[in-house]
């Protein structure tokens, strides 16, 4: 499982990732057209997973076998896995299904997050960490407040 993981998070970032760099200061007026140049990954098989189609219902990520978080530090890329069922999943899904949508700009530096599905399919973000933004299809999403202690709680499983 821990392969399958490695190589889905791997096709996100060797598919240009799904952050976007957009220009201009983050938060912005309300009334301003997002700043978010994301796109997905394209719809094709990567190790027997598809990305899931537009959706706006982030709610499905509880419904997910495992996630995969990589991101970038001073060292490199670091990836991590956690499956469902752990209280470590459990908090990171809950405050991505908590997520709201806003009209800001995610900063793109590798980083992603990724949610297998049980049909097969997957979720997957680009991650701005720093601003605590999520993107993918062109949106951004501010999850919910505990997000980033949900994702510390994931790195430091590891080893």
């Amino acid at each position: 499982m821990y392969v399958i993981a490695l190589i889905v998070s791997g096709a996100v970032v060797a598919c240009g990732g799904v952050l976007g760099c957009g220009g201009g200061a983050r938060g912005g007026d309300a009334d301003a057209p997002s700043l978010v140049t994301a796109n997905t990954a394209p719809s094709v098989s990567l190790a027997g997973h598809v990305e899931v189609g537009d959706t706006h219902d982030l709610g499905v990520v509880q419904e997910a076998k495992f996630a995969s978080l990589m991101v970038w530090t001073d060292g490199g890329m670091r990836s991590f896995m956690v499956v469902a069922g752990e209280p470590e999943f459990i908090r990171l899904a809950d405050a991505v299904s908590r997520a709201e949508l806003v009209k800001e700009t995610a900063v793109d530096d590798g980083s992603s997050l990724v949610f297998v599905l049980k049909d097969g399919t997957m979720i997957s973000f680009g991650l701005d960490r720093d601003s605590r933004l999520l993107a993918r299809a062109g949106q951004a999403w501010r999850p919910g407040e505990d997000f980033v202690e949900a994702l510390v709680a994931v790195e430091e499983r590891a080893p």
